[in-house]
């Protein structure tokens, strides 16, 4: 009964004051393009910069969404208020 297990090696966890996910939001929301700026001052291969990775995409897809929405919604007004002032033209 002498089996050996093959057991991997515990995986190191990151430490909780190591995620930049947070600050990775904010600068996707508003800094956007600069944000990926900012992420290069992180070494490569590190917790706090894939951390700050996500967090980025995730606050820009946001942005980019509303932005959309925003964008959609005053052409349909804009549409709209076009389409009643050329209504309201006296016909020749």
């Amino acid at each position: 009964m002498d089996e050996q297990y093959n057991v991997p090696p515990p995986q190191p966890q990151p430490q909780q004051g190591s995620s930049k996910k947070g600050i990775g939001v904010v600068c996707g929301l508003f800094l956007g393009i600069i944000g990926l700026l900012i992420m290069l001052c992180w070494p490569d291969k590190s917790v706090e910069r894939d951390t700050f990775i996500k967090g980025w995409v995730i606050g820009f897809v946001i942005y980019i969404v509303i932005g959309l929405v925003f964008t959609i919604l005053f052409f349909t007004v804009f549409a709209e208020v076009f389409r009643e002032m050329i209504e309201s033209l006296p016909q020749a």
